[in-house]
């Protein structure tokens, strides 16, 4: 991912998209708060931490949009809108008791 995003993180969010639903990486919430998060074994650091949130934030949005679309009675495959949801719950499940640790981490991003 360092090298396809080369410092332009917004390329992330296209590389999530393309991902989406597609690579079951994306949706290991614990292993994106262990990696983003100082003190873990396999902590990220400098860009790859900032690719890593970015990705995690443009898996989340897709993952919103999705559920959004079934919400808001667009056509949507309803599997893929309880997948979504799925997605965000675990997302909750995994930064939610670290958010602390994670928003201090992330503070110069």
């Amino acid at each position: 991912m360092g090298e396809y995003a080369e410092g332009h993180f917004q390329l992330v969010d296209r590389l999530a998209r393309a991902l989406w639903r597609r690579a079951s990486c994306l949706e290991d919430w614990e292993v994106f708060a262990s990696l983003a998060l100082p003190g873990s074994e396999h902590t990220l650091a400098g860009d790859q931490h900032t690719a890593l949130v970015h990705l995690a934030e443009a898996v989340a949005r897709q993952a919103s949009e999705d559920v959004a679309a079934a919400v808001g009675g667009r056509p949507t495959d309803s599997a893929a809108a309880a997948h979504a949801e799925a997605v965000l719950d675990r997302a909750a499940r995994a930064f939610a008791p670290r958010l602390p640790a994670l928003l201090e981490a992330s503070q110069a991003e």
